[in-house]
């Protein structure tokens, strides 16, 4: 798999997340839109370490 498609399939599910959050947001508070907003973006980036890791 190339980077660039890595990197657009990443977005991809990112983006789709990121819209579902999105349609719920009414029934979240901020703290919790927050704690699942963080949630995927550390999801997104501990997968991306451990892929350039290298190990």
């Amino acid at each position: 798999m190339s980077l660039e498609r890595h990197v657009t399939n990443i977005s991809r599910t990112a983006y789709y997340h990121l819209h579902s959050i999105r349609r719920i947001r009414r029934y979240l508070d901020q703290g919790h839109t927050k704690q699942l907003v963080h949630a995927l973006v550390i999801s997104r980036i501990d997968c991306c370490n451990s892929l350039s890791d290298g190990s």
